[in-house]
């Protein structure tokens, strides 16, 4: 009976995974490089995919960086350092962000990374 109740709680119990939970809006840092970066920061409400849109998450499993004593997460959407190499998977890997710049615009946001207040649950 005790060997029962025991692989009935393994069997039961569900695993927890480590993630980070988004505790605010979603900032996206869009640069251009002319030989000199220009960057603005621009709040993310959407993605789209194929055509259809999408809500920002507000649960991620992984994150770039994460620095617990800012409660901040980073997540870098772009490659870089590998020339075309990165234009290239760019192309074909790049979320589709969407939402507001400072002026209250809304548009596309070529983000290089977004980052978010979080924390680790």
């Amino acid at each position: 009976m005790k060997n029962y109740l025991v692989l009935s709680a393994l069997l039961l119990t569900t695993s927890v995974h480590a993630g980070y939970q988004v505790l605010g809006p979603i900032e996206a840092e869009d640069c251009y490089d002319f030989g000199v970066s220009v960057c603005s920061t621009k709040t993310v409400t959407e993605v789209r995919e194929r055509g259809k849109r999408f809500s920002v998450s507000d649960y991620f499993n992984d994150v770039s960086e994460y620095h617990a004593s800012k409660g901040l997460c980073i997540i870098r959407t772009k490659s870089k350092g590998m020339g075309i190499l990165s234009w290239g998977i760019n192309a074909l890997k790049q979320p589709e962000f969407w939402g507001y710049d400072k002026n209250g615009q809304f548009g596309k946001i070529d983000a290089d990374y977004i980052r978010f207040k979080c924390i680790k649950r």
